[in-house]
């Protein structure tokens, strides 16, 4: 299907008209993208102020996305955008660098077990809170989510409450969240132009160091064995593993802060949503954790048998993927069976676009935990279905936030009904991460 040589033909894909559809990309691109692809086919070049090249068939996305970085890199703006945040952490890195940090991390994903207990205790204990307010009243559901989130992204990474930094997170968020090709956030690369965003950016950026500059000196004054990333990144510069400085600390930390808030909190708010929207799966659901969990948080061994559960996650982000896009730079000149990708070429993966094409998912809008039985699973294209990315550049992370998402709701749901307000738009706005437009307002009722 897909081969890469110096091409002597000049096929190229086809392209809409100059800046098509370019302001609504801009606010909706996941949708945007989505309807463009589905006009002009699955390979295709989007023309506004760059050249974006976006592929859409699972043959195209394994070699984008398998490709070794000598082939396809992230030297690309959008990556140079998110490093005004997060610096050289894993998201943003590349190459030889990047292999290392890896390298690194690798053993520690391996044993994601180890924060079971935080996240049960932690959920608990928001919970529990949630039960002392009145019946009935309105929560939105991405404002919870964020708090709760919040919390855990203290104790999984930095070991330590920051919920006293909420509103400063929260902010942080929804600064880094803006499109990486909206020219409010290009204009982070000249931070001294004196632009409200630039104003707003350089302020949680400072309030983002010190978090994480304080994280580190709270570590070092009192060393321990506990199991937060931050512990682990720093017993491996005492250990002599990793030589670091505190500003390569601060830039693991801060991409492990972001890279765990943001597509976690997102799984967890549409996951609610979908179930909201759907009651008899989440009847049926809170019918068999019920029925096996007694009440009690959920174990290691219980999530295994619960597929239902894991089902209607896989559902959930196959339909609201976290992640807005997987882009990289083409390092050579690659012919497509759909025609020429040229050399430095800018080319993303949409996974909401993905996630909806006919030929691998029928009905696509429809929302069907069956989708994800392990007989239907076989028979689809393994680059079909990408919440979390693919290849060796696949989310390290990616099954610590799966377990998260079903942990939380494995409590949420036993204890509360979600229910909608009625009335109220859904609607998914796509920056780096998928989040919904105007808030998704839910009412909660005691089981």
């Amino acid at each position: 299907m897909v081969r890469r040589f110096l091409s002597r033909s000049r096929r190229r894909p086809p392209s809409p008209p100059l800046f098509h559809s370019y302001l609504r990309a801009i606010n909706e691109p996941q949708v945007a993208l989505h309807e463009m692809l589905r006009e002009y086919g699955d390979f295709v070049c989007w023309r506004g102020f760059f050249a974006l090249y976006l592929v859409n068939h699972p043959d195209l996305v394994r070699h984008i996305l398998s490709g070794d970085f000598t082939d396809f890199s992230k030297d690309l703006v959008d990556y140079r955008v998110l490093g005004r945040f997060m610096g050289r952490g894993m998201v943003c890195s590349d190459g030889p660098h990047w292999q290392e940090q890896r390298h690194q991390m690798q053993p520690f994903f391996a044993a994601i077990g180890r924060f079971d207990n935080t996240i049960n205790a932690d959920t608990s204990s928001f919970l529990d809170a949630r039960e002392t307010r009145p019946r009935g009243d309105t929560i939105w559901l991405e404002k919870k989510m964020s708090w709760l989130m919040v919390r855990l992204m203290g104790s999984i990474v930095l070991g330590r409450d920051v919920r006293h930094h909420f509103n400063r997170v929260d902010e942080m968020f929804a600064v880094l969240n803006r499109n990486t090709r909206d020219v409010r956030s290009l204009l982070t690369l000249q931070s001294w132009i004196p632009t409200p965003h630039n104003f707003r950016w350089r302020r949680t950026r400072k309030a983002l160091d010190t978090i994480a500059y304080e994280s580190i000196a709270a570590h070092r004054r009192q060393p321990s064995q506990r199991s937060d990333i931050l512990s682990y990144v720093l017993r491996m510069c005492e250990d002599g593993d990793s030589e670091k400085t505190d500003r390569q600390i601060r830039d693991e930390a801060v991409t492990f802060m972001l890279s765990n808030f943001g597509p976690t909190t997102s799984a967890l708010v549409w996951t609610l949503y979908l179930l909201a929207a759907n009651p008899n799966y989440q009847t049926a659901l809170a019918d068999n954790l019920t029925a096996r969990l007694q009440g009690a948080p959920a174990t290691a061994e219980d999530l295994a048998k619960l597929p239902l559960l894991k089902r209607i996650v896989q559902e959930s982000v196959r339909l609201y993927p976290p992640v807005v896009f997987y882009a990289r730079r083409a390092e050579h000149e690659n012919e497509l069976a759909e025609g020429v990708l040229p050399a430095k070429a800018a080319v993303a993966v949409i996974p909401y676009a993905l996630h909806r094409h006919p030929d691998f998912w029928p009905d696509p809008e429809r929302f069907d935990p069956d989708r994800f039985l392990p007989g239907e699973v076989k028979k689809r294209h393994f680059f079909s279905y990408l919440p979390f990315g693919a290849g060796p550049r696949i989310c390290i992370g990616a099954g610590l936030a799966m377990r998260q998402v079903q942990l939380v709701l494995a409590q949420i749901v036993q204890r509360f009904a979600i229910l909608l307000v009625p009335d109220h738009p859904v609607a998914p706005s796509g920056g780096v991460t998928l989040m919904p437009r105007y808030g998704i307002p839910v009412t909660l009722a005691a089981r």
